[in-house]
């Protein structure tokens, strides 16, 4: 449902085309939106992204609070990172 989301935002779509485009109602439009601001306010500042500058040559590491610690190597493509970043914040 959020990425449903993220494409009604991108597309510049109104409530009523999201929910078409879907195959939903506009109430089940209108509750995961309100649903997932609630959880997305909720978890803001928990990870912060900043893309790096040059793809990375080893290994990446993503530090969250309570001393988590991500690491994996090289071979992730930006785009992918970025996705487990907001799949992480919407968990």
């Amino acid at each position: 449902m959020a990425e449903i989301l993220r494409l009604q935002v991108e597309r510049g779509q109104t409530n009523v085309e999201c929910a078409v485009a879907a195959g939903l109602s506009v109430e089940t439009v209108k509750r995961w939106r309100a649903r997932l601001r609630v959880r997305s306010e909720k978890a803001q500042g928990i990870v912060e992204w900043m893309p790096p500058v040059k793809p990375p040559s080893g290994e990446l590491v993503i530090e969250l609070p309570g001393g988590v610690r991500l690491t994996w190597s090289s071979g992730w493509a930006a785009d992918e990172v970025a996705q487990l970043v907001r799949d992480l914040r919407s968990s």
